[in-house]
């Protein structure tokens, strides 16, 4: 919030003095308005939610938590690492490095679950659709930062942050981040 706050104060400054144009102030107003909802998503949205064990991390995009007494399998929302378990396909690049940190800061921890009423609660498999945070940060949104993931659509309707999961992707691949390094992932 503070930092949407600044970014309105500054826009209209640049404005002001000439610098910058309208149109360049509404774009870095937009930014102000995806700040908000990012910051939405480290903070209040799963501040209050009810927190589950992670038992298993299944792979870079699916974890096991305890629920309800029982073992769920939640899939990742909004993002899909490469392969590195599915006995029907190769291991695919980068596939195993994504698991191995999805285990390394999932494994053991309690995590909040977020669903979005845009997706389906289940996907075909099963498996409970969710947001995962972990300390308030959207794991997947880190994922997609670190190069570990690509944004991805599991139904034909966008999920609510995939702007910043574009933008996100877009941002580790400018920066050659995890999968996207140059000569890492030959395609």
């Amino acid at each position: 919030m503070k930092n949407a706050w600044i970014i309105n104060a500054v826009a209209l400054l640049l404005v002001v003095l000439g610098i910058i144009s309208q149109r360049q102030a509404d774009d870095l107003l937009d930014l102000a308005d995806e700040i908000t909802t990012a910051t939405s998503v480290f903070t209040g949205s799963a501040a209050a939610q009810q927190t589950y064990l992670v038992e298993k991390v299944v792979d870079g995009d699916t974890i096991k938590v305890r629920m309800n007494g029982s073992l769920e399998t939640v899939r990742l929302v909004g993002i899909n690492t490469p392969e590195s378990v599915d006995p029907r396909k190769e291991v695919e690049c980068f596939g195993v490095q994504a698991s191995d940190v999805l285990e390394e800061i999932l494994l053991n921890q309690s995590v909040t679950l977020q669903s979005d009423d845009t997706q389906a609660d289940r996907d075909r498999y099963g498996r409970l659709l969710r947001f995962v945070f972990l300390d308030g940060q959207d794991v997947g949104l880190w994922l997609l930062q670190e190069g570990y993931a690509r944004e991805s659509l599991y139904s034909d309707t966008p999920h609510v942050y995939r702007d910043a999961y574009l933008a996100a992707e877009q941002a580790a691949q400018e920066t050659g981040r995890g999968l996207w390094g140059e000569g890492v992932c030959k395609k």
